[in-house]
């Protein structure tokens, strides 16, 4: 995965990654990665070749 920048005042991680079939990885094993960590997708946005995702706390708080 790529190297996720994070934002330790508001407590959220923003992530940008390939996901070409050729060069990267499928969206869902991205969130499933994330949720598993206990963070829940705020915010996304997917184009053929890139995912731009915004995660935080599961538990609501930022």
């Amino acid at each position: 995965m790529g190297c996720p920048e994070i934002n330790f005042k508001k407590g959220m991680i923003f992530m940008r990654e390939l996901i070409k079939k050729s060069h990267g990885i499928p969206v869902t094993e991205i969130r499933t990665l994330f949720t598993n960590a206990g963070l829940r997708e705020a915010e996304h946005k997917e184009t053929k070749s890139e995912y731009k995702g915004r995660f935080q706390s599961a538990s609501g708080s930022a």
